[in-house]
């Protein structure tokens, strides 16, 4: 009785926090995509270019600091202060001396992309990473008592701050520096908002180093081959092709990859804790895994189809003309989104599961083919849409290899996760047929208006299609019953709070 209460304690925890953090994303997302419609009218792809080979660099240095500190401290199950005060004094360490290497070979790397401007971008960017260690270690206790609250709050302030300096610099300076100071903003509010949230306050110590590094060690080369895979496409683009097209490059990934970053990844600590605290029994982790994959699929699926559908449109009338050589790249990329979802969620359960070396040998595996497929195009065509097409193939083989990798180590049912987004594959389909219907009817409305229309046409159709299928599927499998219960909360939610708004007003 007393595991059921338990159980039950855990699943509500673990809902609030999704909740809050899916809540606070859609927020930073709404920011965001304003401060990025703002900044892409202000500024060009060759702006974005040396901004994204600075920022090409300055991740390939702080993937050299990753010590592990947020999966160490989430993946024990009993944590003492003195090691969360080792891994906050270990993480300072390396990103500080890390950046000071940054600033000493800024001008070198200048000269290898034939771009002097990188050299002073690189020196004040060095900064972001230290800033970012510099966050106050109770955060960390937060995640792993599922009290996002604050932390939610934190990620909107820091993010509207980041956004009016961004967008204040590009509007004085139309220049790239918009992008830095944006940067340096956001991890600068980040880190002095976070001594708000939590009393606890960081302290030098090296206790117990080994132990956190025998963990480490692992998650630091599992990050350097992640950086590999990820971002070899913008190394060899930088390099072959200049400034220009890595920036409309990156700035397509960035689009594809929205959705990613502010609907699911935010969840990845969130499951981690709750994968951690169940990992013994492998049918409550493949059931909680299952879960996970068949509403990731259904949130994400309809976006893909919607990106792919309206690219051009999209960056026509968000981006502008400036932009135009994205919308092949966008339409291309559009799927990568799911796919990274799907493998970082599979990784993610290795992790949790203490399966880092296999997780690690996968990684590896992974970056030698991409590293292989993306120099035989960019060598082959240097054609950038043939580009895109290969990194979402190569997105999508990923999530399956991981995926396969992952049954052979839980007992997932296959049939079963194919039933559960069974629905979300029908109403995508109708929606893709909704949304050349609704292009037709609209092709000689303003590029706003088409835009409006066929988007949230297309989603409403989604919508139409999917809940009823849910809900006459409500008793088919526990993934069904799960979306369902979670879409009715969702809902009460959401009237709650417009009760509560309403009443305010009155």
């Amino acid at each position: 009785m007393n595991s059921n209460k338990s159980d039950m304690n855990l699943a509500e925890r673990t809902f609030n926090s999704a909740t809050l953090m899916i809540i606070a994303s859609v927020v930073k997302q709404s920011i965001g995509l304003v401060s990025m419609v703002v900044l892409a009218r202000l500024l060009s792809p060759t702006d974005y270019g040396i901004v994204a080979i600075s920022m090409l660099v300055i991740h390939f240095f702080d993937v050299l600091a990753q010590t592990g500190t947020t999966q160490y401290v989430l993946s024990r199950k009993n944590l003492h202060i003195d090691a969360l005060q080792t891994a906050w004094t270990l993480q300072l360490t390396v990103r500080g001396g890390l950046a000071i290497l940054v600033m000493l070979a800024s001008g070198t790397i200048g000269e290898f992309f034939e771009t002097p401007e990188l050299q002073a971008v690189l020196i004040v960017s060095a900064f972001v990473p230290i800033l970012n260690s510099l966050q106050a270690p109770g955060l960390m206790l937060l995640r792993r008592e599922f009290d996002y609250r604050s932390i939610a709050l934190i990620i909107v302030a820091s993010k509207i701050l980041a956004t009016i300096a961004a967008v204040s610099i590009a509007v004085l300076l139309h220049s790239y520096w918009a992008f830095v100071v944006g940067d340096l903003v956001l991890a600068a509010s980040l880190a002095a908002f976070s001594y708000r949230a939590h009393s606890l306050r960081p302290r030098l110590s090296l206790s117990g180093w080994r132990r956190q590094w025998g963990f480490s060690k692992w998650m630091l080369a599992r990050a350097i081959v992640g950086f590999t895979r990820s971002k070899v496409d913008n190394l060899f683009v930088g390099k072959l092709l200049g400034a220009t097209e890595i920036g409309a490059y990156s700035f397509s990934m960035q689009i594809a990859l929205l959705p990613q970053e502010h609907l699911t990844k935010p969840l990845v600590d969130i499951f981690t804790s709750s994968i951690t605290r169940a990992r013994e029994d492998t049918k409550s982790v493949a059931d909680t895994l299952t879960k996970l994959l068949a509403t990731q699929v259904s949130l994400l699926l309809p976006i893909v189809v919607a990106t792919t559908q309206l690219a051009e449109l999209l960056v026509e009338v968000v981006l502008g003309p400036s932009w135009d050589v994205a919308a092949p790249i966008v339409q291309a990329l559009a799927s990568v989104s799911l796919s990274v979802t799907i493998a970082g969620t599979l990784s993610v359960a290795l992790v949790a599961m203490e399966r880092v070396r296999l997780t690690f040998a996968v990684d590896v595996l992974c970056s030698l083919i991409v590293v292989a497929v993306v120099a035989f195009i960019l060598f082959g065509s240097a054609e950038l849409r043939d580009l895109a097409i290969g990194r979402a193939a190569l997105a999508s083989f990923i999530a399956m290899l991981f995926y396969f990798v992952v049954s052979t180590l839980l007992p997932l049912n296959h049939l079963r996760l194919v039933s559960s987004i069974l629905p979300a594959i029908i109403a995508s389909v109708v929606m893709w047929l909704a949304i050349d219907k609704l292009e037709s009817g609209f092709s000689n409305s303003h590029g706003i208006i088409r835009l409006l229309a066929t988007g949230s046409g297309g989603m409403l159709v989604y919508a139409a299609v999917y809940c009823p299928i849910l809900y006459l599927r409500k008793n088919h499998s526990p993934e069904t019953i799960y979306m369902q219960k979670t879409l009715n909360r969702v809902i009460d939610r959401l009237g709650g709070l417009a009760q509560s708004l309403v009443k305010s007003k009155l």
